[in-house]
């Protein structure tokens, strides 16, 4: 699975009915689907003002909102990341995204 890191250790992470929102700032179409495409069921994270620990990620896609991400498994530990992936030209990339991605 290839994700975007959203956010970090030490950063506060709440997930509503709007979305995702990161310190406060809601993330791009990050707002989270009752049921998948053949209508079944999908279980939320519940998180509500968590700070991430050092150890700790949100992945998600900040441009799909039916990708299966964060919103739906929550954060991971940092161990469970087997490579990064360095873009080379960011597509459809917004300002608002850049301030939110690191």
């Amino acid at each position: 699975m290839i994700k975007r890191i959203l956010a970090l250790g030490g950063d506060t992470v709440t997930s509503a009915e709007e979305g995702v929102k990161v310190n406060g700032m809601l993330l791009p179409a990050s707002a989270a689907l009752d049921t998948d495409k053949a209508g079944r069921r999908i279980p939320r994270y519940p998180i509500s003002d968590y700070t991430l620990k050092d150890n700790e990620l949100l992945l998600m896609s900040d441009v799909s909102r039916t990708s299966f991400d964060g919103r739906y498994f929550g954060p991971i530990n940092l161990s469970q990341v087997k490579g990064v992936i360095t873009p080379v030209i960011l597509l459809g990339s917004t300002h608002e995204t850049e301030k939110i991605v690191r």
